[in-house]
């Protein structure tokens, strides 16, 4: 993450090269780390299902995840979709 956000490296040629590799798997706008889809269905759960407290609805889901330090672009629809889809609520 540090890498992400400074574009620094500090531990040689090829630690730099493997760290440049796995950094493409990520992206940061605004200093908050983007989610695909699987990663971004993940966070939803942990957070709605009590790992950050109680089940939870979607202006406090999007708080917590923003608040993480996550996002993606269809973050509010995508907590409203899930929020609609959860038997437990």
């Amino acid at each position: 993450m540090s890498f992400l956000q400074k574009d620094e490296i500090s531990n040689g040629p090829l630690e730099a090269k493997k760290l440049r590799k796995e950094a493409l798997k990520y992206v940061l706008i605004f200093k908050q780390l983007c989610l695909d889809l699987d990663e971004a269905e993940h966070a939803m759960k942990e957070v709605h299902k009590g790992v950050c407290g109680t089940h939870i609805g979607d202006r406090a889901l999007v708080s917590k995840i923003t608040r993480a330090g996550y996002y993606w672009p269809t973050l509010i629809k995508d907590c409203m979709e899930f929020l609609r889809r959860c038997d437990e609520r």
